[in-house]
């Protein structure tokens, strides 16, 4: 006579199903050892030791150059530009170019600009220092 075994309704397969991906259907037994029925049918020990996997969307990873994210964009560095505006000359040039290219665009000369008759060009304060520097 088989033992009496009654079924679990269960929300996360055991380790060996979720491997196999295979239904897994939890039996209680008189003796109270609970196992799933396919576990029992290939003889083997049911646990439900794997972590499960975290659902949802995925948490934006917070580096140390953007630990600052939560500040408003309108604020302003020693240069006079915004956290926006660093962004996106960060975005553009990359990390290791950065101070550089900061340092041509917020630069001043009282040369007029080489460039400012060409078709497309919008001008900048570092026009005349990017044209004095590649001389």
């Amino acid at each position: 006579m088989a033992p009496l075994t009654y079924r679990i309704n269960t929300t996360k397969a055991c380790d060996s199903c979720q491997r196999l991906k295979t239904r897994c259907i939890k039996e209680a037994h008189l003796d109270r050892s609970v196992k799933c029925s396919e576990c029992i049918r290939r003889n083997v020990n049911c646990t439900y030791d794997a972590l499960s996997k975290r659902r949802g969307p995925k948490p934006k990873n917070q580096s140390p150059d953007n630990e600052n994210t939560h500040t408003s964009k309108h604020h302003q560095d020693d240069r006079g530009l915004s956290q926006e505006e660093i962004m996106l000359v960060t975005k553009l040039y990359g990390k290791e170019q950065l101070s550089a290219v900061l340092d041509i665009l917020t630069s001043y000369s009282s040369l007029p600009c080489p460039y400012e008759n060409t078709a497309g060009h919008q001008c900048h304060e570092g026009c005349t220092v990017r044209y004095t520097h590649n001389c």
